[in-house]
């Protein structure tokens, strides 16, 4: 028997199961490939917190750049809308 197979036998046999009934549900778990336990879900979570990690890195540099073209748009907006102003009054008022 495998070490899960092992745990779940002497868990019924611990509650008074009968032998046979206690080998045959030690036994229907045997094989089992699917069966998920704690180091699974512990390595998924670290996992988890890993790229939760890397796509809040990723946000916060996002947020930068955005914050950096915010101010280039002030900046444009600031040096080039006088000139286009000027620009347009020309070509209304001086054609």
């Amino acid at each position: 028997m495998s070490q899960i197979v092992t745990e779940v036998y002497d868990a019924f046999r611990a509650a008074n199961v009968q032998e046979d009934l206690a080998k045959a549900a030690a036994g229907a778990i045997a094989g089992r490939e699917d069966l998920v336990t704690k180091l699974d879900l512990e390595r998924d979570v670290n996992r988890m917190q890993t790229e939760i990690g890397r796509v809040d890195n990723d946000l916060k540099a996002l947020k930068v750049a955005i914050a950096d073209l915010k101010a280039d748009m002030k900046l444009l907006k600031f040096g080039y809308g006088p000139a286009i102003l000027g620009l347009l009054i020309k070509l209304v008022f001086f054609p």
